[in-house]
């Protein structure tokens, strides 16, 4: 099961699968953890990308990915 997180801090994030542009993702944000890679980076989604319902067929949803470093020190789970 995929952990919720919530953005204490704002940051600079990269768009993974739409030509890497920055994203500025701002403190309140809740996001998705989705993946750890070897290289440092995290992969995540933002709730708010996350249709209500789920189109035929299902469609993937917009990634981000950060440092890993930056994404820990930036976010916490909820409480």
């Amino acid at each position: 099961m995929g952990r919720l997180r919530i953005v204490e801090v704002s940051f600079t994030a990269t768009a993974f699968s739409d030509g890497r542009e920055p994203r500025s993702i701002p403190a309140g944000e809740a996001l998705v953890f989705l993946r750890r890679d070897e290289e440092g980076w995290t992969f995540f989604a933002k709730v708010d990308d996350i249709p209500e319902r789920q189109p035929e067929p299902p469609q993937r949803l917009p990634e981000y990915l950060v440092s890993t470093t930056t994404f820990v020190n930036s976010t916490r789970l909820p409480q």
